[in-house]
């Protein structure tokens, strides 16, 4: 029975009796390459159409599972970055001069969520991409108003 890989890093899961005497020299070495690559890899984007599809390589390095994507590159129309269906936690930061095209995240088949400029933490459930943390504007304020010395925040 060949490898099979795992659910959301596609990491290689070795079955039984496979790679005999290759596991620690070769194979462990490689699964721990994948896992330093998603807690902490940064993957440069450079956005030049319409679409741009993340690479996804079970057992091999690639784009998607990398936590943190810098997005960079002037769009001429409204663009899409396809990420796979996957559950999975990114840190994206998006250089991009988007004049008035939006740039989306989303799966192949999903929703997704339009990228503002800057860093922002976005989600995907294996289904649809999702912005991870609140906006300002999108805080539960307190019911009585907060005094900085002599300002006040209603």
């Amino acid at each position: 029975m060949p490898s099979t890989p795992s659910t959301r890093l596609r990491l290689e899961k070795q079955a039984l009796g496979e790679n005999l005497n290759l596991w620690g020299s070769v194979k462990l070495n490689d699964a721990l390459e994948r896992i330093d690559e998603a807690i902490a890899g940064v993957q440069a984007i450079t956005i030049s159409g319409a679409a741009t599809t993340l690479t996804s390589v079970n057992y091999s390095t690639d784009q998607a599972r990398k936590p943190v994507l810098v997005l960079t590159g002037a769009l001429t129309a409204n663009s899409t970055i396809t990420v796979p269906n996957a559950e999975k936690l990114y840190v994206v930061v998006n250089n991009t001069t988007q004049a008035t095209y939006s740039l989306t995240i989303k799966t192949a088949a999903g929703s997704g969520y339009a990228l503002r400029p800057g860093p922002q933490m976005v989600y995907c459930d294996a289904t649809n991409v999702y912005r991870a943390a609140p906006t300002l504007c999108e805080l539960v304020l307190p019911a009585p108003a907060l005094a900085f010395n002599a300002q006040r925040l209603t």
